[in-house]
């Protein structure tokens, strides 16, 4: 008899026949079918949507899949009187076909509930468990790589100019953008291996990835390598090489992150130096030693946030202050890297001495002191505590009050502090290149 159903190109997915089983001893046998006639139903644009005819016993059943973008649905048929099509429940099965490495590599069956019993058809992809999807080939490649904990993909030791490392390139945002190898698990590691890559400064990344950084200052080198000559595969010659040559540049930067981290107590795995390393457009100043650190525990994390500000992710630190000044000083004592921080933390000190004299100049004037003074372009914003009526007069006479804020304007302001006497030291002319008067 004879069964129809339509095959080809949808709206949103594709229907192709996968198999057709005819009943067969009690049972069912898979068999390669033609249709006997086909006819085009819709050929209008995104669809090519095809009528076919098979010619089949009754009780046969036919598998067809519908496949869209990303995903695949198995659907089954068994054909009934006069050709009439049933569906039939189906399910996936995964079936293990090997293992490798520790790796199982699967394919996923379609089963079909029909009258006579269950029909199986064979996935035609392979997967392997943290892998994806494989070929053949691939199987023989993981097959290979099985005998290595580790397999290199690629390094960044390489390309990588030949500069000193110093201030101004220092950070994860500026600072050399080489310095780490990625690898990719040949196998799966056992509990003691991972122990030992953590324990050498590996830091794993994604499932089944590892990274070894050179900036990282919990890396043991020669131990590191040593481990890698005898458990991964895929090094050539220059990389010892390279690693060891970048490795004694980096020096610098890996011991003010170990010192750092002494002094927080947690470690830090990147450090940025200055206001356009800032998370957030307008945060801190040239005088801003960003870091961020490694996982720590919540009791941990809350105990450095009280003491220095958190900025998406970042601790902001104050590289004018001590002990943050000294240890940048000690590990880049270079002119270059020294010049660089002394000029930040010259303009730091005369933003902080500048506002100082404004509080001076309120307290002298008004005997009460600003609890906020804000820099506004042309004028600065500040804000008391509560004034009173008579105090708040007072000053209301004197500026104009805006949004909770008494605008000053700077040309004013200078004026006033030099009929104070407050300009004696000052360095009007740094000032004015921060833009303060």
């Amino acid at each position: 008899m004879d069964a129809e159903l339509e095959v080809g190109r949808f709206k949103g997915f594709s229907r192709l026949v996968e198999a057709v089983f005819i009943p067969e001893g009690g049972g069912y046998r898979r068999v390669e079918v033609e249709p006997t006639r086909k006819e085009w139903v819709d050929f209008r644009r995104g669809r090519a949507i095809v009528r076919v005819v098979y010619r089949l016993p009754k009780g046969s059943v036919i598998v067809v899949k519908d496949v869209a973008p990303g995903s695949a649905r198995a659907r089954a048929f068994v054909v009934g009187e006069g050709g009439a099509l049933e569906e039939v429940p189906v399910r996936s099965e995964r079936v293990a076909v090997s293992a490798v490495g520790g790796r199982e590599v699967f394919r996923y069956d379609t089963v079909v509930e029909a009258p006579l019993g269950e029909v199986r058809v064979e996935g035609a992809r392979l997967y392997a468990s943290g892998v994806g999807r494989v070929s053949e080939e691939d199987v023989r490649r993981l097959e290979e790589e099985a005998s290595y904990a580790l397999v290199f993909i690629y390094d960044t030791f390489r390309n990588v100019e030949n500069v000193p490392v110093r201030l101004h390139f220092l950070g994860s945002l500026e600072q050399v953008e080489g310095g780490y190898a990625l690898f990719r698990e040949g196998r799966r590691l056992t509990p003691e291996e991972e122990s030992e890559l953590t324990r050498l400064g590996f830091r794993r990344t994604g499932r089944d990835h590892w990274v070894l950084d050179l900036r990282d200052f919990r890396v043991d080198l020669d131990s590191a390598l040593e481990w890698l000559r005898a458990n991964a595969k895929g090094l050539d010659e220059q990389f010892e090489a390279s690693a060891r040559e970048l490795w004694e540049r980096l020096r610098p930067l890996r011991e003010l992150k170990r010192e750092l981290s002494g002094v927080l107590g947690a470690p830090v795995e990147q450090v940025a130096l200055g206001a356009r390393h800032a998370p957030r457009a307008g945060y801190g100043g040239d005088h801003s030693l960003w870091v961020k650190l490694a996982y720590v525990d919540r009791a941990k994390f809350d105990e450095i946030r009280s003491r220095y500000p958190y900025v998406d992710g970042w601790f902001h630190l104050n590289a004018c202050e001590e002990p943050f000044h000294s240890i940048l000083l000690r590990h880049f004592p270079d002119e270059a890297s020294a010049e660089v921080l002394g000029r930040a933390c010259r303009r730091y000190r005369a933003q902080v001495e500048w506002f100082a004299r404004i509080r001076e100049l309120f307290r002298r004037r008004y005997r009460v002191e600003p609890t906020d003074i804000e820099h506004r372009g042309e004028y600065y914003a500040v804000r008391f505590p509560y004034l009173g009526r008579e105090k708040f007069k007072e000053i209301a006479s004197a500026y104009t009050y805006s949004s909770g804020a008494f605008n000053v304007g700077k040309q004013r302001l200078v004026e006033e502090m030099r009929r104070e006497g407050l300009l004696e030291g000052v360095d009007l002319e740094l000032l004015k290149s921060l833009g303060l008067v």
